[in-house]
């Protein structure tokens, strides 16, 4: 799997809003509140969140043993598959924009069996011809 495509939760397990940087961006968390983001940004949020609560309690946030079992709270498994070009309903072709109106109700749905399926002639344009 690409990993720029997987998006993974992030929860903040501090008692606080937490207020992350990337690319002179702010990312905010609410105080246990989950949001999902790319696997590179959460672990970065995550690492600067553990640093955070390992200063605020006063122990040492070089210590790996500290470390991990926080990051694991903060960094959930589930890990989701972020489609970045998401199929449009054109692309799905008229029966699929047929079975939406359906779904509306019939009324809509006979408006779109009755439309016409070749295009208009339009008058054509530009300098007349010469006789």
């Amino acid at each position: 799997m690409n990993e720029e495509l997987e998006v993974i939760n992030f929860i903040n397990i501090s008692g606080e809003e937490f207020i992350g940087m990337w690319g002179g961006q702010e990312y905010r968390v609410g105080a246990g509140e989950i949001k999902q983001y790319p696997k590179f940004l959460a672990e970065h949020l995550a690492k600067h969140l553990v640093d955070k609560i390992l200063i605020q309690s006063g122990k040492d946030y070089g210590s790996d043993a500290l470390r991990k079992p926080l990051l694991d709270r903060i960094l959930t498994m589930e890990v989701l598959v972020h489609d970045p070009m998401p199929a449009k309903d054109e692309d799905k072709g008229a029966g699929y924009e047929k079975e939406k109106l359906q779904e509306k109700g019939p009324e809509e749905a006979k408006e779109f069996e009755e439309a016409p399926d070749e295009k208009e002639e339009k008058p054509k344009r530009g300098r007349p011809k010469k006789s």
